[in-house]
């Protein structure tokens, strides 16, 4: 009996290690420097007493649960004129936890891990640094809350200066929205 345990542990120890283990993301900058950037853009001095965001990656479905659980909401699953939509979350971030909850990888072409944690920090500097852009929240009960929104426009517009600066694609619309926010002048 005794040697059936210590041979069931040693396979049970085997599975463990030789299991492969779904690595990190690789990202091409820190989460440091992508804090620091955005609040240089944001014209933020980072006070040091405040908590900096954890940042934490998961699978996109893991995120979308994650979201609907902690919003008591869920996500619509069609459009207005009620075609079925693929949902989409790429991260959000939660200030009761202070944390960005990010997708591990992002499924849209071109697009990166990095500019959406870039605008998931633009949120953590609003709400500890210039929670009056919230004041408004009339923008909530318009069709699309993410174009009517300010702190929406200016997080997607830090977001595509991002990509502008570190040298990603970019559309003459993502101008546009850069433009929008006053971050060219």
């Amino acid at each position: 009996m005794r040697r059936l345990a210590v041979v069931l542990l040693v396979i049970l120890l085997l599975a463990v290690i030789v299991s492969p283990a779904k690595a990190e993301p690789k990202l091409k900058y820190d989460f440091q420097y992508l804090f620091k950037w955005t609040a240089s853009v944001m014209g933020i001095e980072i006070d040091p007493k405040k908590p900096q965001p954890a940042l934490k990656m998961m699978p996109e479905k893991e995120l979308l649960l994650l979201y609907e659980k902690k919003n008591g909401t869920k996500l619509p699953e069609t459009d207005k004129d009620g075609k079925m939509i693929k949902i989409r979350l790429d991260g959000f971030y939660e200030v009761a936890k202070n944390s960005i909850y990010m997708a591990d990888e992002i499924n849209r072409q071109g697009e990166t891990l990095e500019e959406t944690i870039v605008h998931e920090i633009v949120h953590y500097f609003q709400y500890f640094y210039r929670p009056s852009i919230f004041n408004d929240l009339t923008c909530l009960k318009e069709p699309d809350p993410s174009i009517n929104c300010p702190w929406e426009r200016e997080a997607r517009a830090i977001e595509k200066f991002f990509r502008l600066k570190h040298g990603l694609t970019i559309t003459d619309e993502d101008l546009k929205e850069i433009f929008s926010q006053s971050l060219i002048k």
